[in-house]
């Protein structure tokens, strides 16, 4: 096998708008996400993570705790959630453990979902299952 043939065989190609994403956060910070109907790239706040809006694909995403949650900071009365949403920015990047774009992300039908109901629309990655996603408008 040639290596273009290697590479289109891991590459996941999806319209963006037939995708849906998650994004992990505060229950506060989603409030205000949901309410905006935007992800910002420079939010009014301290980020939590990488200097990129982050998201993780429905349709090819895969729960991968290390990388998507161990960063945000959490309590009691602002407990972890995710925001689900669609969009038509198409990102810069993806794989299954994250997506990311480098500009704010129109958000449509935005809604927060508890973090037990988003877990379970990911699957489970094993070392077997890399690929990368490849978007188009």
């Amino acid at each position: 096998m040639n290596f273009k043939t290697w590479l289109e065989s891991i590459t996941r190609v999806l319209s963006v708008s037939d995708d849906s994403f998650l994004h992990f956060t505060t229950e506060s910070r989603a409030e205000e996400i949901v309410s905006s109907g935007v992800l910002k790239m420079n939010p009014p706040h301290q980020k939590f993570g990488t200097d990129t809006v982050d998201a993780i694909s429905v349709t090819y995403g895969q729960w991968v705790p290390g990388t998507q949650i161990t960063h945000i900071k959490t309590t009691d009365k602002n407990p972890l959630v995710a925001v689900w949403f669609k969009t038509d920015v198409v990102p810069y990047a993806a794989y299954p453990e994250e997506v990311k774009w480098n500009k704010d992300v129109n958000l449509i039908q935005p809604k927060i979902v508890g973090v037990q109901k988003a877990r379970a629309m990911l699957t489970y990655r094993t070392d077997e299952e890399d690929y990368e996603i490849r978007y188009d408008g």
